[in-house]
């Protein structure tokens, strides 16, 4: 039932996009600092109850992390300057896949975990947190990038689109908007709100 939160969280973000991206501005220090304690006892929670793989959604620390690492990553986003133009492609374009990329990890993680399973990896699962973290840190950054790579996978393929939650690209040869023109789609609002 605490996942609610989370998209409760996502909604009410979406509606005061404008005021919450000029509090992030004005205090990014603070959002960023403050996701770490808040990991920090959301994981301790998690761990205290003994929850693991999809059980630990159903925790009520859950919203809270999700909203803390969100705010962290807009904040540090909200640093990037309007002239840094591949930088901003390159966080809208990743902005643009965070839909699919959530649709698709599951996936991913099943098969990372079963790979890890097999023993076929020299990793440790078992022991204290210096011995395990890199093990955590180098699963987590290979089902993010398993992930990307499955949804540009799925963007090539007729149809493939709206499975990551992407709107239909221009076909080969189309003619870009008009100059001046902003874009549509998720992050056409964080263009604006930059201009």
């Amino acid at each position: 039932m605490w996942w609610v939160g989370c998209y409760a969280a996502g909604g009410a973000a979406a509606w005061y996009h404008r005021p919450l991206r000029r509090v992030l501005e004005a205090h990014r220090a603070v959002a960023v600092a403050l996701a770490a304690p808040v990991a920090a006892l959301a994981v301790a929670d998690m761990a205290r109850a003994g929850a693991s793989g999809y059980d630990a959604f159903f925790r009520p620390s859950t919203p809270a992390l999700s909203v803390a690492v969100a705010g962290a990553l807009w904040a540090l986003a909200t640093a990037v300057p309007a002239a840094a133009g591949r930088s901003r492609a390159l966080l809208a374009a990743l902005a643009d896949r965070s839909l699919g990329v959530y649709l698709v990890h599951p996936l991913v993680l099943l098969g990372a975990g079963r790979l890890v399973q097999s023993g076929a990896l020299p990793l440790a699962f078992h022991g204290p947190l210096w011995v395990t973290a890199p093990t955590l840190a180098l699963l987590v950054v290979a089902v993010l990038a398993g992930s990307l790579a499955a949804v540009e996978a799925l963007l090539t393929l007729p149809g493939g689109a709206p499975l990551v939650g992407e709107r239909r690209r221009r076909p080969p040869g189309a003619t870009a908007a008009a100059p001046g023109r902003l874009p549509a789609g998720p992050t056409a609002t964080l263009d604006r709100a930059s201009t």
